[in-house]
């Protein structure tokens, strides 16, 4: 519903945060394409296979390796549509999510805090409440049901081997044949029927029993209780299937390295790292060549008094007038915004100090350049390219436009305006 600010408000960091999500798949399926990773993988796995096949001690070592983690993957994607709609289910809907929270938090709670699943103890619990009451800023049964109905439209198109029981289960109760139809009667009883969106009662649900639970018979929480087992099941299938391969993986990259004579690009996906480059541009096409560091000038320039593009008048005011005492770069011949460096780094990343040679403070990392997008899988060294806002850009703004002047002096910084 654009055009409601109230609804639009309330969805903007799901919309932002989908965006994201989808930018990040298609320019990760992009450099699939464009650098065959797919080919490049296959060719590193039959020289593996080869290397592991040359030498008796290695086939008594590793010769299981590779059938194992094959027959592990077959066994994980069998179900790989399902488990794909089962989690969007979730998420396409913030109050089914917080129905899904709260059943699952009364069937952890009476187990001893050792035995409950993990994000459930009562370490979680400060946390759980916290994000129960922040979910009132975003719930807004209109999109909530939008969003829903599209993964249930999903859910209707699963292969008979992959289906969702308590979804068929609902559908099925409808009196009626047609999935359009079977849907929208659903929602009809499931939107009319829930207390999900009301705080008080949700505060309620978080400490009742599961019997005190299917009392109150809301038809959220009883969609979130028949959709449970299944979690449950994707879950464990998925816990038994890591386990197994974490055993096996040290293996495989066992064995990598001792065909690439020890030298194998170190895969810190999802870890904390520290990384090092050095600030460089790059060149993504023929003849178009990006340097590495922009200038508040292309802020004036991209500027179209809307959307992202929508500047802070009293920014733009700075730029115009050129108030850039003690922050103007001499070889620019202006204020620093953001640079290019040649660190690797991926989601999660966002909001690391960038640090120079001598250890000082020089930026933040936030992004990452779109042709890297795939370096989550192969890093091209001529393309990779981490994006860092210039902390000298911050400063300024500190300074000539927000007149935040007393932190600078906190920070024993000079203050120009």
């Amino acid at each position: 519903a654009m055009g409601h600010k109230d609804v639009e408000i309330r969805n903007a960091s799901r919309v932002k945060g989908n965006d994201n999500t989808l930018k990040n798949y298609q320019g990760t399926l992009e450099g699939f394409r464009k650098d065959g990773i797919v080919v490049m993988r296959q060719k590193r796995e039959a020289d593996l296979a080869a290397w592991i096949a040359r030498d008796p001690a290695n086939v008594t070592t590793y010769g299981q390796v590779m059938t194992t983690m094959q027959k592990l993957t077959v066994q994980a994607t069998a179900t790989r549509q399902r488990d794909m709609v089962m989690a969007w289910l979730d998420r396409s809907s913030p109050m089914l999510t917080q129905a899904v929270t709260i059943t699952r938090v009364s069937v952890e709670r009476p187990k001893s805090d050792v035995d409950r699943e993990s994000g459930f103890q009562d370490r979680d619990m400060a946390r759980i409440t916290a994000a129960v009451a922040r979910a009132q800023r975003t719930i807004d049964p209109g999109s909530d049901r939008a969003g829903l109905r599209y993964f249930l439209n999903e859910a209707a198109k699963l292969p008979p081997d992959q289906r969702i029981p308590a979804v068929d289960a609902a559908l099925a109760a409808s009196g009626t044949t047609i999935t359009s139809e079977q849907i929208e009667k659903f929602l009809d009883q499931l939107y009319a029927n829930t207390k999900i969106q009301s705080l008080d009662d949700r505060n309620a649900m978080l400490t009742a029993t599961t019997d005190q639970l299917r009392a109150r018979n809301d038809s959220m929480i009883n969609f979130a209780t028949a959709l449970l087992p299944t979690e449950l099941a994707v879950e464990a299938r998925e816990k038994a299937t890591q386990g197994a391969m974490s055993r096996v993986r040290p293996l495989y990259m066992e064995a990598l390295r001792g065909m690439s004579g020890g030298r194998l690009y170190p895969d810190a996906n999802g870890t904390l790292r520290v990384t090092f480059g050095k600030v460089e541009g790059y060149a993504p096409r023929d003849a178009v060549a990006y340097t590495p560091q922009t200038t508040v000038e292309g802020i004036l320039q991209k500027d179209r008094g809307e959307g992202e593009f929508e500047s802070p008048k009293p920014l733009l005011e700075a730029i115009r007038t050129k108030k850039f005492d003690g922050y103007a770069d001499p070889r620019l011949g202006s204020v620093p915004v953001n640079f290019l460096s040649s660190c690797d780094t991926t989601g999660g990343n966002s909001g690391s100090p960038t640090l120079n040679a001598k250890g000082e403070l020089c930026g933040l990392l936030f992004d990452g350049n779109y042709e890297a997008l795939g370096s989550d899988f192969v890093v091209d060294p001529a393309l990779t390219r981490s994006i860092h806002v210039d902390a000298v850009y911050m400063l300024w703004v500190m300074d000539a436009v927000d007149g935040a002047h007393n932190l600078l002096r906190e920070m024993n910084l000079p203050v120009h305006f």
